[in-house]
């Protein structure tokens, strides 16, 4: 390991990092009501493996990742192509491979793979005009990976994947209007089908439930059950949040949450909002908001337009993995099941969430010329 490389490294992006890393874990015991416990033992196991794939990853030349674009995305797509083949269905998705005990999420992964091989495609477009053929190349790029996704189906990461492509288009240099005009143009379609769905009965390739998840959140008492239905997560939720009030219930003293299924992944906001009130959420959302303008800080000081473009990508990766989790705590965005970055009990996402980081320290390593 190269120590004048790491003495140039953002400490407190890494700082932050274990951070919310510790915060999580902390929660995760929280939800099993103490120090032992299956999921206990399993977060901490993750954790570890997390900080050793960071400085793993942190120690690796991130320019070495744009020269082997094509087995990423060849390995990308492989992965994706295992698990619906050998995958184990949860939840209605078959989107999860068991390795032993532990159960492994391939897509989370694939995200990973991605941001690396779309920053080099972007990045070999760098000198390109912008033109409508460049950014539908770009996104014809993204298709496959989205569509496998989508035939698990795993509608959570396949929006999560959106938001990336999206989000990286717009640091790249292709022109911004003509990406603009084709993400409100999708998003008018996609709200435009729906409602047609709904009101006509217009034929839509989504199951019934995901379409409910995508309208329940605006009234979730209106479920066809008065609320015992699909709304009944977020009803739970939001009285857990409101039972907090200003300081919280205290640690390990949180009851309103046991009514919540999936409340250490999916509805883990809901256990900070009930045991640490409205303090605690405020406080969480300011780590979470300084997390992100540091890696935003190292993406603007990067050296190349790869790594500018790649770190960009795991921003928008964790901001609407952030906006999407609390907002569907609050009523404010449709249930997918994404989880809260290190806080849920989330084993391969916590993983994955730690190499981006890993990524995006070393390339902060990087700001000054450095020879590995």
């Amino acid at each position: 390991m190269n120590k004048d490389l790491w003495k140039k490294a953002d400490w407190s992006f890494l700082i932050l990092t274990i951070l919310l890393a510790a915060i999580g874990l902390g929660l995760t015991i929280s939800t099993s009501q103490g120090l032992v416990g299956n999921l206990v033992v399993k977060t901490s196991i993750f954790v570890a493996i997390g900080l050793v794939a960071l400085i793993l990853i942190a120690s690796i030349d991130y320019n070495k990742f744009s020269e082997i674009e094509k087995p990423l995305y060849i390995g990308m797509i492989f992965i994706l192509v295992l698990v619906l083949i050998f995958g184990v269905e949860i939840y209605g998705a078959r989107n999860w491979i068991y390795i032993g005990p532990f159960s492994v999420q391939p897509s989370e992964f694939s995200k990973i793979l991605f941001i690396l091989a779309f920053g080099n495609f972007l990045n070999r477009h760098y000198e390109n005009d912008g033109s409508w053929k460049s950014i539908l190349k770009a996104l014809a790029y993204a298709v496959p990976p989205f569509i496998l996704i989508l035939m698990e189906p795993d509608m959570g990461t396949a929006l999560v994947f959106i938001a990336m492509v999206f989000g990286m288009l717009y640091a790249s240099t292709l022109n911004k209007k003509y990406i603009t005009i084709i993400l409100v143009g999708g998003l008018a379609i996609v709200v435009t089908w729906i409602a047609l769905h709904l009101s006509i009965g217009l034929p839509i390739p989504l199951a019934e439930y995901q379409i409910q998840r995508f309208t329940v959140f605006l009234n979730p008492y209106e479920d066809g059950r008065n609320g015992l239905g699909a709304g009944y997560n977020i009803i739970q939720a939001l009285i857990a949040i409101g039972s907090g009030g200003l300081g919280g219930k205290g640690f390990l003293n949180g009851t309103q949450v046991n009514f919540l299924p999936v409340k250490e992944s999916d509805f883990i906001f809901s256990v900070i909002g009930e045991e640490f009130g409205f303090i605690g959420t405020i406080a969480v959302l300011i780590i979470y908001f300084i997390f992100l303008v540091k890696a935003l800080i190292i993406a603007h000081e990067c050296l190349d337009h790869y790594g500018y473009v790649v770190v960009m990508g795991f921003i928008s990766m964790f901001l609407f993995h952030i906006v999407e989790n609390i907002g569907m705590n609050l009523s404010l965005m449709p249930i997918t099941g994404i989880p809260l970055p290190f806080l849920s009990a989330a084993g391969s996402n916590l993983i994955v969430n730690f190499l981006a980081c890993g990524i995006i320290l070393n390339i902060s390593m990087q700001r000054t010329k450095v020879i590995f």
